[in-house]
């Protein structure tokens, strides 16, 4: 979608003026979509910082809370999506993409969306999948909250406020919890919600143009539904500096802290980085990917001390190497030859 025309207004005057949103870095074309839009995107209001607003001239449309498009009674089918899409790729049949598409808000969260990345990746983690990468269309990888949405929500109860965030928690869970490892592909703006969805992510690769920025207490909020995900990617120290200041930064300095693992100057380059990532990742043993995957969830919360800690990693790998992936990898090592899996 081409970006469209963003109206900024100027606190000290009533006159508008009219400035065109940055080139977008454009997403690679795959030939077979698993699921597309179910439909055109829908009118909405972004906010990307406290002194920028999108504005639209239906700024109070309430946005369809029919969440039938994204739910379905056969498990073992796709869902379909409004505002997002599954893809897969001919070159890697182990590989799925998951693409988040309201570019017209710059891929920013509403109860929809929520719902629609909930319902995808609990889709994408009962398949027999080895990677996903996740991204976003257009100039954005996600801007965050939708301010259509924060404003139904500043004007309902604390307990629905409490349900809404607690679907939104479900969401960066689900992507967090995912069995196999999920790669966040930034190719722009990923501010509040969006940074984190990288912390949810196992790795992270940009283009070195995007933002970064848990920027809720310039509007007044508290980045609390994603603080456990991002304490555990970045640390307390760098949550203090980012979380109080809520200032932005770049992605040279995304990766001194630990929220991704490089950037690169052009589109090609971040995605010849991701397809080779990805590419070694699906050569691996897939349930070693998996178990690894959770092993380091675990053993990042014990104690060497702890003799449990012990019993565990040596149960882990007893238990590698008794398994029948295990043996192959063994003998196909042995052998010099690549494994059958």
């Amino acid at each position: 979608m081409k970006a469209r025309a963003t109206i900024f207004s100027s606190l000290n005057s009533t006159t508008f003026s009219v400035t065109r949103v940055k080139r977008s870095v454009p997403l690679r074309q795959f030939r077979r979509p698993v699921c597309s839009p179910a439909s055109q995107l829908s009118p909405c209001l972004s906010v990307l910082s406290r002194e920028t607003r999108f504005i639209h001239p239906t700024l109070n449309a309430p946005l369809r809370r029919d969440m039938s498009s994204s739910t379905h009674s056969d498990p073992t089918s796709p869902p379909t999506f409004e505002f997002l899409r599954l893809e897969s790729d001919e070159k890697n049949k182990h590989l799925v993409r998951v693409v988040i598409e309201r570019t017209a808000v710059h891929n920013a969260f509403n109860e929809q969306l929520i719902a629609e990345l909930t319902s995808a990746f609990r889709h994408i983690s009962s398949k027999d999948y080895r990677c996903c990468v996740i991204t976003g269309a257009g100039s954005s990888f996600s801007a965050g909250a939708d301010l259509n949405w924060m404003k139904r929500m500043a004007s309902m109860s604390q307990e629905e406020n409490k349900r809404d965030s607690l679907q939104l928690f479900d969401m960066i869970y689900a992507i967090k919890r995912c069995p196999f490892p999920v790669i966040a592909r930034i190719n722009g703006a990923a501010l509040g919600g969006g940074s984190g969805i990288v912390a949810a992510c196992d790795i992270g690769y940009s283009i070195e143009t995007a933002t970064f920025g848990f920027t809720e207490v310039k509007i007044g909020l508290i980045p609390a539904v994603i603080s456990p995900f991002v304490m555990e990617k970045i640390g307390r120290g760098n949550c203090s500096h980012y979380f109080l200041t809520g200032r932005r930064f770049g992605a040279s300095e995304a990766k001194s802290i630990g929220l991704i693992q490089e950037s690169y100057k052009t589109p090609e380059e971040l995605d010849a980085q991701v397809e080779r990532v990805t590419a070694e990742i699906c050569s691996n043993g897939p349930q070693a990917t998996r178990l690894c995957k959770d092993l380091i969830s675990k053993v990042c919360d014990m104690s060497i001390d702890d003799p449990e800690t012990k019993e565990y990693v040596a149960r882990q790998i007893a238990s590698a190497r008794a398994s029948p992936e295990g043996k192959i990898g063994l003998s196909a090592f042995l052998e010099k030859k690549k494994p059958d899996w």
